[in-house]
């Protein structure tokens, strides 16, 4: 709740806001020329910065210890041609270490330094096209590690910045996003991102919002300018909530930080080009590097994750007594079945298999149905009917159970879709009671997936599937459904 505040305080907030913010921009607009064009990064100026980059991970209700790391080392950043606001500048990361939450930490931020691949990746200088501000490219030395190269793309991403209030769009590593520049001090300048769109990380959300994820993000980038119109310091803060929209206990909470502080400066000798293009060329032949021209969006790595690596059944193990009947309608319940989802997406169907076959899980069918039928992958479809059969009488509960939770899941498995179709139209003595829920949960699978986004179901995800197929199904499970009732 915001403190009570009268008129009295109001008046003198509006006007030393007044008087602090006219005389910040008047500090802070001196490093810029006409029309706001910046005279940061001068040509021949070299600047070394300790550099600190920090991701933490934890619970949304923060009361479980949290896990990440972060990455230390200094950078060099060296303006070597310019020509106005045009300028290429050249960033060197220094000996970057990693550290990593542990509870063995004996200092009090818990962090240990922690052997990686980072100590061994060949690391070169990369270089910034630079105009006015922004950054229309990066120069990245040919075949480098991505997740460097990554790393890298974030650093450029803290130098782009306009010394001016006002809004423009910019892209960068939280990608396109609309940057709103706010002077906050004498010599200190906001920048908020917002609406970020990132052609890397989907958001997929789910048609029932009841059934869908909340996600608040904040990302902040604060400046600091020095007299003497260099970056004195960068922080910038990104934190994102992510949470169900049926029960806000149940959510994780992402922080990221990033900062630059300045340690000195130096003059340096340029290169003589007469424009960007011959700049880059001298840097090439001198340096004997290839470099490659991309933008600062950061490309997803093909890693293995933690939920690739563990058994199903050997996680229904350890979360079987979360999943008992008396035990429903709690929050470990509710955790154990999304981590069982999680895990069974990347399961194969032997793995699967084993878990409803086990002896020590029939008291638990039924939940592990419900967290197949959300999985939809083609292996747990198959490991459920491999054990599963319509058309037993003695299987009618546990058939319906399977159908329900395929028909609420946010993200309909279109082989899945086309399977129920055939096995309603051709197999005999499915009990009308089964039958009659084969369909309905047919056509809320089919509905479903013709509600999301036209990038989530392109040709290599949808198994084949055009829109002109979806558009017969659909018709065919509405004219079903009507035939039912």
């Amino acid at each position: 709740m915001l403190p009570s505040i009268n008129s009295y305080s109001i008046l003198y907030i509006l006007f030393a806001w007044f008087l602090g913010m006219c005389y910040g921009f008047v500090l802070l607009s001196s490093a810029a020329g006409q029309n706001g064009d910046l005279s940061l990064f001068e040509p021949g100026e070299s600047l070394t910065y300790k550099f600190h980059s920090t991701v933490l991970l934890n619970d949304r209700d923060g009361h479980s210890r949290s896990a990440g790391f972060y990455i230390a080392g200094d950078v060099i950043v060296q303006t070597v041609w310019g020509n106005n606001n045009e300028k290429l500048i050249k960033v060197e990361l220094i000996s970057p270490q990693l550290n990593i939450k542990s509870r063995k930490a004996p200092s009090p931020d818990g962090f240990i330094p922690h052997s990686s691949r980072l100590d061994s990746f060949p690391n070169k200088p990369f270089y910034i096209a630079w105009n006015a501000g922004a950054i229309s490219k990066i120069l990245l030395p040919k075949g480098e590690e991505l997740s460097l190269a990554n790393l890298k793309k974030g650093i450029a991403s803290l130098l782009q910045v306009r010394l001016l209030n006002g809004r423009s769009q910019e892209t960068d590593a939280s990608g396109h996003c609309t940057a709103t520049y706010t002077q906050t001090s004498q010599t200190k300048l906001l920048k908020t991102k917002t609406n970020c769109i990132s052609p890397d990380f989907r958001y997929i959300k789910s048609t029932d919002e009841i059934m869908g994820t909340i996600v608040e993000s904040l990302r902040q980038t604060e400046y600091e300018l020095a007299p003497t119109n260099y970056l004195k310091s960068i922080k910038s803060e990104e934190s994102h909530q992510l949470y169900l929209s049926g029960n806000k206990q149940i959510g994780n909470y992402i922080k990221a930080e990033q900062i630059l502080d300045f340690v000195k400066r130096r003059e340096i000798e340029t290169i003589n080009a007469e424009n960007m293009e011959g700049a880059v060329q001298v840097v090439e032949r001198t340096s004997g590097v290839v470099y490659t021209q991309e933008t600062l969006f950061t490309e997803q790595e093909p890693v293995v994750t933690e939920d690739q690596m563990i058994s199903f059944s050997k996680e229904v193990d350890s979360v079987r007594d979360y999943l008992k009947t008396e035990n429903m309608g709690s929050l470990k319940p509710a955790k154990a079945f999304l981590r069982l989802v999680s895990v069974a997406r990347t399961a194969n169907r032997e793995n699967i298999l084993q878990a409803l076959e086990s002896k020590k899980n029939k008291d638990i069918l039924y939940q592990l149905y419900d967290v197949l039928g959300y999985t939809q992958t083609q292996d747990s479809y198959e490991a459920a009917l491999k054990k599963l059969h319509f058309q037993k009488n003695e299987q009618v509960d546990l058939s319906e159970r399977y159908l329900w939770a395929l028909s609420f899941a946010s993200q309909p498995n279109p082989e899945i879709i086309k399977d129920l179709l055939k096995k309603y139209t051709k197999v005999i003595n499915i009990p009308d009671k089964v039958k009659e829920t084969m369909i309905l949960t047919i056509a809320s699978m089919v509905n479903r997936l013709l509600k999301l986004p036209e990038n989530q179901f392109h040709q290599k995800r949808c198994g084949g599937i055009n829109h002109k197929q979806f558009g017969i199904c659909q018709k065919t499970t509405n004219a079903m459904y009507f035939s039912v009732h």
